[in-house]
């Protein structure tokens, strides 16, 4: 328990609370907040699900033909072969981009990140990045992290906050809480 916690009484969050994480991203990290951002940000559901009709029609689309005994046309052996690169797209799409954003990381170093009731600030070897809590719009929690996401309608920038990063199990918590109170679960 905090010195403010002990001498209110109270865990309600006091004035000047802070949480502190400090971490290294990995891969991982990435990948997941990629695929979090898949669920959580509309466009992103959207793109998913057209690829997925296509892939659905054109799979379903060249059995029927070919079992109907009708002659095989170029056009649908291409169309099979372009749903094809789409889903490996997909696929590949989230790995790599969470190696390219792991190889910012690597330059980044270690991260220190801050967070209080105005704001969070993120320190690394090259950068210290302030961000009031305004910038972002909501954020998601997975089994290994928090995933702030910016508060634009695309979602298209987000930070990533590891749970293994807090100083004490009970940040954890304390993170959520303060989470709850500034941003919008997705």
């Amino acid at each position: 328990m905090d010195e403010a916690t002990q001498s209110t009484g109270s865990t309600a969050p006091v004035v000047g609370e802070r949480i502190e994480l400090r971490y290294e991203l990995v891969a991982k990290d990435f990948q997941e907040a990629l695929a979090e951002r898949a669920k959580a940000i509309p466009s992103a559901r959207r793109t998913q699900l057209g690829v997925m009709a296509v892939c659905w029609a054109a799979g379903g689309a060249l059995p029927v033909s070919l079992l109907a005994g009708d002659e095989p046309v170029w056009w649908l052996f291409a169309l099979v072969a372009a749903v094809f690169v789409a889903v490996l797209v997909l696929v590949v799409q989230g790995w790599s981009y969470g190696r390219m954003h792991q190889r910012a990381a690597d330059y980044e170093g270690p991260l220190h990140a801050v967070l209080d009731e105005e704001s969070l600030t993120f320190t690394g070897d090259h950068t210290q990045i302030r961000a009031r809590w305004s910038s972002f719009g909501r954020y998601r929690e997975t089994r290994r992290s928090f995933v702030l996401f910016l508060g634009d309608r695309n979602g298209a920038g987000f930070s990533v906050l590891p749970k293994a990063g807090v100083q004490r199990p009970e940040d954890v918590d304390r993170l959520r809480e303060l989470l709850d109170r500034r941003l919008h679960r997705a």
